[in-house]
């Protein structure tokens, strides 16, 4: 788990310094993780939703919670329930916490998208107290404790290999396929959009490509 490190630089969590950016970058670029680690993907959406949005996000970046809270119901009732969007939540591996997390959440919600978004909206929605907490590590397995998991199966969580290879292995894509340097990033229709965006901004691309299309 220590591999971690915020990608633009050092980073602490809970008291604990992480490796500068430049050491986790080149160990993520040189790391060979087999395909079949890949993670199954996080979609909200229908298959054949004639827009594709890509959201990367940490658990730990207060922006991500804004777009989390604020824009992204906002964006799902009026593009994703309509079937005009469908939306893939992909994890970004920014510091010890968000990994933690990542892997908590992936690990505990399996293949229930259901399940995954309840336990991302609960993470989330104590990320001020967490970030802020005297001991943040077990303060996040407190918040899935109050969840009704077990604290046995949280820390075989935290120490599931196939479920962090799997996390990394997609860290590997963001970085060095598809440029992600600031969060929370949107990939719409195939182009980057790094920063935040709100709702009504999504729109409009979506509306663009639609003109597009025409």
């Amino acid at each position: 788990m220590l591999l971690l490190s915020a990608v633009s630089g050092g980073s602490s969590f809970g008291g604990e310094e992480l490796p500068e950016g430049s050491f986790f970058l080149e160990n993520l670029e040189t790391l060979t993780i087999s395909n079949r680690y890949r993670l199954p993907e996080i979609v909200l959406g229908r298959d054949d939703a004639p827009n594709t949005v890509i959201l990367y996000s940490s658990f730990t970046c207060s922006h991500c919670k804004q777009f989390h809270d604020k824009e992204l119901p906002k964006f799902k009732k009026e593009y994703v329930d309509t079937g005009e969007a469908k939306i893939y939540l992909r994890c970004y591996l920014e510091d010890l916490g968000s990994f933690e997390s990542a892997a908590l959440i992936r690990c505990l919600g399996g293949s229930s998208v259901a399940k995954i978004e309840e336990l991302c909206n609960k993470v989330f929605g104590r990320q001020e107290e967490w970030m802020e907490s005297e001991d943040p590590p077990q303060f996040l397995r407190n918040i899935f404790v109050k969840s009704g998991y077990k604290k046995e199966a949280i820390e075989a969580c935290i120490r599931n290999k196939e479920i962090t290879a799997g996390l990394i292995k997609e860290q590997q894509r963001a970085v060095f396929e598809h440029k992600v340097l600031v969060l929370p990033a949107f990939i719409v229709n195939g182009t980057l959009h790094n920063g935040k965006l709100t709702c009504e901004k999504l729109a409009a691309m979506l509306k663009k490509n639609e003109k597009g299309r025409k």
